[in-house]
């Protein structure tokens, strides 16, 4: 609606919401079916089963036990879900559906740990193009899919990784929403799709279908590619910031090897002086090769739980990975209308080199101290 966070909403959006809240009176009366008494002598064996699903209004995901008794019989019980609004910034299906595959994969990490659970965890998709995702190798894909790829490769095992059929998706109840009435008597929420209470050889056989390199968003060789990979894995053999004097250079000179790299990859070559965006990748790259010297500990964990260690000494500032995985911290101006970066600013350590060479530039730039201070 593009609404100001102090504006009143509208009676278009009013009218609903009262009715929805309304209608949350009904949870009062309802119940959650969890039942997690297992003990080695009642169970032949206990599985953990994620399922995720998206949409264009929103993406999640939700975790059911699957308990196995000597007796043959097969019980599934609800354990935990979650659910998030998608974006404002408009993404592909395929991608929000990624989004909702990396909740999944964070939800039973945290669930396994929580409960102490060994034992075997499994991961539902309805999405062709993200199973392929999944299975394949995240270097071939595009930055966006890369990234999440691999944090899912990192708390997952691809092959535990299965596709479903989008009818017997529970998760789909996240993304498309329900009423407090039909998710009281949903059979399908509370305890998953039916064959999950039935041995897996009456599991649902689904074709997974192949899927081409355009629909995987792939990065063929003609196609530009993350040329900061190279260097992140290089750095030490190809940049040291320790031999800079000067910011504009170290920039200068890292984008020159970003184009340079791109030229080698492409067969439409980069030429003449640099563009603005070639200087603010370069920019980009340095920020988060500094940030994740001083806080890599605490970028693991924002990319595994979105949250830092409570021993964290950045914990206070309340940080935060944005979609360039640069390391930001909130603050009291997070609703203002500020831009970015001064309401969520960028995060750097106060001894490391590039901040030296920044704050130097900063200063000489705006002419607000003499250079025999600094």
């Amino acid at each position: 609606m593009g609404l100001l966070w102090d504006q009143e909403m509208p009676q278009i959006i009013r009218k609903p919401f009262k009715e929805w809240c309304k209608e949350l009176e009904e949870l009062n009366s309802g119940t959650i079916p969890r039942f997690y008494q297992f003990t080695d002598l009642d169970v032949i064996d206990i599985q953990l089963h994620s399922f995720s699903d998206a949409s264009k209004k929103a993406y999640g995901t939700v975790v059911y036990f699957r308990v196995v008794r000597p007796d043959g019989t097969i019980t599934t019980s609800y354990v935990t879900s979650k659910s998030r609004v998608a974006p404002l910034k408009t993404l592909s299906l395929p991608r929000l559906e990624l989004m909702g595959a990396l909740l999944s994969a964070r939800m039973c990490d945290k669930v396994s740990k929580t409960l102490k659970f060994e034992k075997s965890c499994f991961f539902h998709t309805d999405t062709s193009i993200v199973y392929h995702w999944i299975q394949g190798e995240p270097a071939r894909l595009k930055p966006f899919e890369k990234n999440r790829v691999e944090q899912i490769h990192r708390l997952t095992e691809p092959p535990k990784w299965d596709h479903c059929p989008g009818r017997e998706n529970p998760a789909d109840i996240l993304s498309i929403g329900i009423s407090v009435k039909e998710l009281k008597d949903s059979e399908l929420w509370w305890h998953g799709p039916p064959w999950l209470r039935q041995n897996e050889q009456f599991w649902p056989k689904i074709e997974k279908p192949n899927v081409n390199n355009q629909d995987l968003e792939l990065k063929s060789k003609f196609r530009d590619i993350s040329q900061n990979e190279v260097i992140l894995e290089n750095r030490g053999k190809l940049l040291n910031i320790d031999k800079f004097s000067s910011y504009l250079k170290l920039l200068r000179v890292t984008a020159f090897v970003f184009r340079f790299i791109h030229n080698t990859r492409n067969t439409s070559k980069k030429r003449g002086p640099l563009e603005i965006d070639e200087l603010k990748i370069s920019e980009e790259f340095w920020v988060r090769e500094t940030q994740k010297e001083a806080y890599g500990s605490e970028i693991a964990d924002l990319e595994k739980t979105q949250k830092v260690s409570n021993c964290s000494k950045i914990l206070s500032l309340v940080p935060y990975l944005d979609d360039k995985n640069i390391l930001r911290i909130k603050g009291r101006l997070e609703e203002s209308e500020f831009p970015i970066d001064e309401k969520k600013p960028i995060l750097l350590p106060k001894n490391s080199k590039f901040s030296e060479l920044l704050i130097f530039y900063e200063h000489i730039k705006t002419f607000t101290v003499e250079l025999q201070l600094l």
